[in-house]
């Protein structure tokens, strides 16, 4: 048995994505898989309903709806008894969840694994455990840059001997945690690529149409793709910017306010949340403008798609996924004109694009 801990799964990021991709392809690959997950309070059910498509064969748990000792711990399923805070991410752990983990432990081997996604949950799994023995082999998968974030790193370290094996999804972040682990046991696996078992299919469209999927956030950084595309003077180019769209969203507002300022609402489109079929089926070419990631879906998918891609050079992804000038550009960090300059030269070449492509 392979039990995948997530926060949640309801969410729309790559975090969301790739939980549910994971279970996805180890269900196909012939493994029993769970997801169990952690984070919540009051009614937690809808924490557990994946907004990416999930095969239905994987069932979907939450920790505080198990129900441990066959329920006699019930009624210590309301006060936390283990409560605190990972940077912005709030956590707290009931009397009954500890012992469910507890019991999960109890049911699983050392031919079993427990994948954990974050490190809250090998912190509640430790807590729970006590003096007890951990049973299952353990891997917990690293999903970005742990170096500044004490409230990642931190948690790690106390848990260190929690966790049998690192899972990186980007070649360069290896290098982080090889001091604290074994070499060997640091090992890059990439996020699965693609919802389907193939490409996408094109549809027809007027123009050449840059995709940029990401959340609204200054992380990912939408404002320098407006101000390139305003730098664009071909009219034809157009920008889709797929995310989720919240009004009350500072940063969002900030980008709207900017396409308006540019006087760009004819070339700029924000459609909201998109499946892959959704963003690839018109992008022509595939923007990343982050300021950093883990190693970011996008990239994964356009080399999936066949699709060129522009993107900054941030940690970690751009120089493991793009061949500079052969799949596509990098662009230092800030440089809008250069960003400019490559957006414009594959969107007026389409044997360009198609050749990047097909790099």
């Amino acid at each position: 048995m392979i039990v995948i801990c997530a926060n949640e799964v309801a969410g729309p990021t790559g975090y969301h994505k790739s939980v549910v991709q994971l279970a996805n392809g180890l269900r196909a690959a012939g493994y029993p898989v769970a997801l169990l997950g952690f984070l919540g309070r009051g009614d937690v059910s809808s924490r557990m309903i994946p907004v990416w498509p999930l095969d239905l064969e994987v069932p979907a748990f939450t920790l505080r709806a198990l129900p441990a000792e066959g329920g006699r711990l019930l009624h210590r399923n309301v006060h936390a008894e283990v409560v605190g805070d990972l940077g912005a991410l709030h956590y707290e752990f009931t009397a009954n969840g500890l012992a469910a983990l507890r019991q999960l432990n109890a049911a699983l081997s050392a031919e079993d694994t427990i994948i954990f996604t974050a490190p809250v949950q090998v912190l509640a799994f430790q807590q729970a455990l006590g003096a007890d023995e951990r049973r299952p082999r353990t891997v917990l998968q690293i999903h970005g840059d742990y170096r500044h974030h004490a409230e990642l790193w931190e948690p790690l370290m106390a848990t260190r001997g929690m966790v049998d094996r690192l899972q990186t999804v980007a070649a360069g972040l290896r290098q982080q945690f090889v001091s604290a682990f074994a070499e060997e046991d640091v090992v890059f696996i990439p996020n699965y690529p693609g919802e389907g078992p193939g490409q996408v299919e094109r549809d027809p469209h007027e123009g050449v149409n840059i995709a940029l999927p990401a959340s609204f956030q200054h992380r990912k950084n939408q404002l320098d793709a407006v101000k390139a595309l305003s730098r664009i003077r071909d009219d034809s180019v157009r920008l889709t910017l797929w995310g989720n769209i919240s009004p009350l969203n500072p940063y969002f507002i900030a980008v709207n306010e900017l396409i308006e300022d540019l006087g760009l609402p004819d070339r700029v489109s924000i459609p909201g949340f998109g499946s892959e079929h959704d963003v690839y089926a018109t992008a022509d070419i595939v923007l990343m403008t982050s300021l950093s990631e883990g190693f970011p879906y996008p990239l994964l998918e356009a080399m999936y798609q066949g699709r060129p891609t522009v993107s900054y050079d941030f940690d970690f992804g751009p120089r493991e996924a793009i061949e500079d000038g052969g799949s596509g550009y990098i662009v230092p960090i800030g440089d809008v004109d250069q960003l400019a300059a490559r957006l414009s030269d594959l969107a007026a070449d389409e044997e360009l694009r198609e050749r990047f492509g097909r790099r």
